[in-house]
């Protein structure tokens, strides 16, 4: 299948593979605002071009009416004879105030000329485009076949419920395991690299040797925590390293082993045994272990209740919660105390790579990607701790202080899935900040399986539940919006709605010292809701 662009003039638009490998972007050749002021006519939408674009005044102009503006890439296209030509808004971009309007043109025949309208849907809003963005994107649209598809409705064997188990089972399988493991989107954990072969990480991974931090001076390691005579009550000890653990295997015991070996003198660890039935805990009652406790349940509780029962029995005056599966290096908690030390820093977070494969890529934080929350990890931006939209829950450190004034995970999100980005929104909002400290990296293994089952419709809820909590009126509607054809989208909104959630966003409300708009102000540029 061949496309063959003819430009008409020159300079014509720059065109371009899209990003995304999903068709071909067509770029501004320059920068404009536009605005409509609410008219039927042609002359109702105004269009302000940036001043240093002489010659480029025809690519966008006003011509139809009913608030549309109307793009002229400048070429006419010529496909195969089976195919024709899908003209169509740039893929998973969104805008607000104005939406693209897609066609469909047969140009397998004779060349077509492009142009492709976006229509603003309300009145008085100026809208920008930037010289190099894209404003198009064509793909080839096949014409035959199509009148003789059907599709076949399989009737529904059975309650919701029913049909959510067989969703899960489908997740579960193998062939749809290796396609949720080539997605880097909405799992909230970075998916390595789809592995050859000869790439495959062994079970357990291979233990590897972490570069170290820098030790600090004497003098600053000696300051980090306050004097033992200050230090008492529910602060008795340095650092509470709490570990959520649900059917780790060996990997349980790895990790303990690497915090007992790491953390300072007068530390803990405490593992909360989140409903395990393969034993991985078993060692902690079968050994001596010098300040490891074992906390069980004998039901899963939650990721957000299971770090909070952990919390309930710490100690520390600074307090780590970490997934059960991770390799540290030496001397990870220095920076990260000496971080959290720093005025209005609320949460921090180390690197994160892939355990069993340091040459992998390393992430620090994330950003909100899309409106319906999906998370994308952040790649290096400076080797100096810097803020972050958010973190991802592997490991997070705060101080005890902090927690017990901003709280502590919201234990209304069911299951898995957001609780790290409800807290981090809310220590923003609070008055804190979100850090994250390249000079510490930890190996996280990736799970290819979740070892407890998952119920869909609860990553729709939880979603709900932080827009919910800490998003405007309007914010909210796009958030609800783009979360609409979820699974059981209507339960997950109704249990939401009739939750305490209320409640908590009058409280939150009254102490924030922020909104949701400075927030997505402060990050502009990495998070689009």
């Amino acid at each position: 299948m061949k496309i063959t662009a003819y430009p008409l003039y020159d300079p014509a638009a720059t065109l371009q593979l899209s990003p995304e490998g999903k068709g071909w972007d067509f770029l501004c050749p320059c920068a404009f605002e536009a605005i409509w002021h609410g008219g039927p006519g042609e002359e109702d939408v105004e269009i302000r071009l940036a001043e240093d674009a002489p010659g480029q005044a025809d690519f966008v102009q006003s011509q139809r009416g009913e608030g549309r503006i109307t793009f002229y890439p400048g070429y006419q296209c010529k496909t195969e004879e089976d195919y024709g030509l899908w003209v169509r808004g740039p893929v998973n971009t969104l805008r607000d105030g104005l939406m693209p309007l897609e066609s469909i043109l047969d140009t397998s025949a004779v060349p077509g000329t492009l142009a492709i309208d976006w229509k603003f849907i309300r009145p008085g809003q100026t809208v920008r485009f930037e010289a190099g963005e894209p404003f198009c994107t064509i793909l080839p649209y096949p014409k035959a076949g199509l009148e003789d598809m059907t599709v076949d409705v399989v009737p529904l064997a059975g309650d919701l419920e029913s049909y959510e188990e067989a969703l899960q089972r489908m997740a579960e399988d193998p062939a749809v395991q290796s396609v949720f493991a080539r997605l880097a989107a909405g799992s909230g954990e970075p998916k390595a690299p789809v592995a050859s072969a000869k790439d495959e990480i062994p079970f357990p991974p291979p233990l590897l040797v972490i570069p170290p931090p820098p030790p600090l001076p004497a003098e600053e390691a000696a300051r980090l925590f306050r004097d033992a005579h200050s230090m008492g009550g529910d602060t008795a000890m340095r650092i509470s390293v709490i570990l959520p653990a649900t059917n780790e295997s060996v990997l349980l015991r790895r990790t303990v082993e690497q915090f007992a070996a790491t953390l300072p003198p007068n530390s803990e660890v405490i593992v909360i045994d989140n409903g395990s039935t393969d034993g991985c805990a078993d060692f902690l009652e079968e050994e001596t272990w010098e300040n490891v406790r074992l906390i069980r349940s004998t039901e899963p509780l939650g990721v957000a209740a299971a770090r909070n029962r952990g919390l309930a029995e710490a100690r520390g005056e600074f307090v780590v919660f970490s997934d059960a599966h991770i390799d540290v290096p030496e001397r990870w908690w220095e920076p990260l105390v000496r971080t959290l030390n720093l005025p209005h820093v609320g949460v921090v977070g180390p690197g994160i790579g892939v355990m069993g494969k340091l040459e992998r890529r390393v992430t620090y934080g994330q950003r909100i990607a899309e409106t319906n929350l999906r998370l994308e990890w952040l790649l290096w931006q400076s080797d100096e701790p810097h803020p972050v939209p958010t973190l991802g829950g592997g490991f997070m450190a705060m101080r005890h202080e902090t927690l017990k004034q901003a709280g502590a995970f919201d234990e209304g999100m069911g299951q898995w899935g957001s609780e790290d980005l409800e807290l981090c929104v809310r220590y923003w909002l609070l008055g804190y900040e979100v850090w994250t400290v390249p000079e510490v990296m930890v190996l996280h293994y990736f799970r290819k399986a979740r070892p407890y089952g998952i119920q869909w419709h609860w990553l729709t809820h939880n979603q709900l539940r932080v827009a919910l909590l800490h998003f405007s009126p309007q914010r909210l509607a796009r958030v609800a919006s783009a979360l609409r054809n979820g699974v059981r989208f209507g339960a997950a909104l109704a249990h939401a709605v009739e939750s305490d959630v209320w409640q908590k966003r009058a409280d939150f409300a009254a102490r924030r010292v922020r909104d949701d708009d400075w927030l997505f102000e402060r990050f502009k540029e990495s998070c689009h809701v």
